[in-house]
């Protein structure tokens, strides 16, 4: 059974933010890494780039469950937006205050490598910023093609198959219950005529 044009598209939709969302949890997480290499402990500063990357593991989580479940598509929204918002306002304020934030930091490494790991941070967050407004956007066409119609769709779909292989379980039973019928019923022919066979040569043979 063919799917409906809009279950089709919210069937590619929802895959293709479920790659998205992989790619914005490993991004996040190597936000992190990075964050303890530059200090331990965290500034300041330090745990609010956390927190973005925190907040961005779990939109990232989110997503990933509500492509599978409609229930968790209004918490990876919220949790979307949080993280949209954090991953570009550090991605800018790295970029154009690099090294007021880096004075701000408890970095105990060398201050040019301190620079560098630094802008290799705001480049992921500003990069997961970018991905992020693209998931907002295909999850608002996901979510106006109504992943309804996708699951309906595949529960369509999984209904029209287990008929069939009812059907076909049905008519294997009755060409087996036919062929035994008939089988019976030549058995019964057989055994009938049969006797009216031996009768007569009986009665020639008197």
């Amino acid at each position: 059974m063919k799917r409906s044009f809009k279950g089709c598209l919210a069937s590619a939709s929802t895959g293709l933010l479920t790659i998205l969302n992989i790619g914005i949890v490993l991004a996040a997480i190597a936000t992190i890494v990075i964050e303890v290499f530059l200090e331990r402990p965290p500034s300041r500063i330090g745990w609010l780039f956390l927190a973005v990357s925190i907040v961005s593991v779990l939109a990232g989580l989110f997503g990933i469950r509500a492509a599978k479940s409609v229930g968790c598509f209004s918490w990876h929204l919220i949790a979307l937006l949080f993280s949209l918002g954090g991953l570009i306002s550090a991605g800018l304020v790295i970029f154009i205050k690099v090294d007021q934030v880096l004075r701000n930091m408890d970095s105990k490494r060398n201050q040019s490598d301190s620079k560098k790991l630094l802008k290799l941070m705001g480049a992921i967050f500003f990069i997961a910023g970018c991905v992020q407004g693209v998931i907002l956007i295909l999850a608002i066409i996901a979510s106006c093609c109504e992943f309804v119609d996708y699951y309906e769709d595949l529960e369509m779909a999984n209904r029209g198959a287990n008929l069939n292989g009812m059907a076909e379980e049905s008519a294997k039973r009755a060409s087996k219950k036919s062929d035994s019928n008939a089988a019976k019923l030549a058995d019964k022919m057989k055994e009938k005529y049969g006797k009216f066979s031996r009768d007569g040569e009986f009665a020639s043979a008197k």
